[in-house]
């Protein structure tokens, strides 16, 4: 098995944490790959969405340790936001809030970055 077939099907991989991978030029490699697999995508495809809560100020009561939190789905292109959830922070969590936005807006398969905080096993099942 080659090294790069081991890396992509372990889970993905990760070009700044793979010694090996860390003098690939990374438009030059994945120029091959397309092209190797015939994989074409459109601007949807390119697309990028970022996923963030914040707690909004003056939202938490006298005596309470969360208050209203606005969770937001953005595009990176024309940085729009496309969808947004608000929860109450001491009943609800911006994990599965965001893991709610991205299923409502078919997002869920697109490219995403988010907060290490939604970095978990059970999580990113939904993206895949």
């Amino acid at each position: 098995m080659s090294i790069l077939r081991y890396y992509c099907c372990a889970g993905g991989f990760s070009f700044s944490s793979t010694s090996c991978f860390k003098k690939v030029c990374l438009e030059r490699f994945e120029e091959l790959l397309f092209t190797f697999f015939g994989i074409e995508l459109n601007e949807q495809e390119k697309a990028w969405f970022a996923g963030d809560g914040k707690e909004l100020r003056g939202s938490i009561a006298k005596g309470a340790k969360r208050g209203e939190v606005l969770v937001d789905l953005v595009s990176h292109g024309d940085k729009e936001v496309l969808a947004q959830r608000y929860y109450q922070g001491q009943k609800e969590s911006e994990k599965t809030c965001l893991v709610e936005l991205l299923m409502e807006t078919g997002a869920s398969h697109q490219k995403i970055t988010a907060d290490a905080l939604h970095l978990s096993p059970k999580k990113q099942e939904a993206f895949f």
